[in-house]
């Protein structure tokens, strides 16, 4: 049996202040006054580590609030998977918070 790679993307929605500036990259799920300018990242699910992995755009600094275990959800219910973690380009797991 051949091994495929599962690939989801989700629009989030980020902070170019903070992004540039600031404290990091903590994109959110819905749109508002300040996390405004809309991004697509793509994440891979990862069988050895039943995890989703942050595949492109900036690394990922975290996830505010309920926005990670929602994403994770997300993706997981999507996918038709129960991944345990979600972790940043870079390996890191940003999901449950360590």
């Amino acid at each position: 049996m051949e091994n495929t790679d599962i690939i989801s993307s989700e629009k989030l929605y980020y902070d170019e202040y903070e992004c540039y500036n600031g404290d990091g990259f903590y994109p959110c799920l819905k749109k508002d006054k300040t996390c405004c300018t809309e991004i697509i990242i793509s994440f891979i699910y990862n069988s050895k580590l039943n995890s989703w992995i942050q595949k492109s755009e900036r690394c990922i600094s975290g996830l505010d609030g309920n926005n990670g275990v929602d994403l994770l959800n997300i993706l997981n219910k999507k996918n038709n998977l129960n991944c345990d973690y979600l972790c940043n380009i870079v390996g890191s797991k940003i999901v449950p918070k360590s």
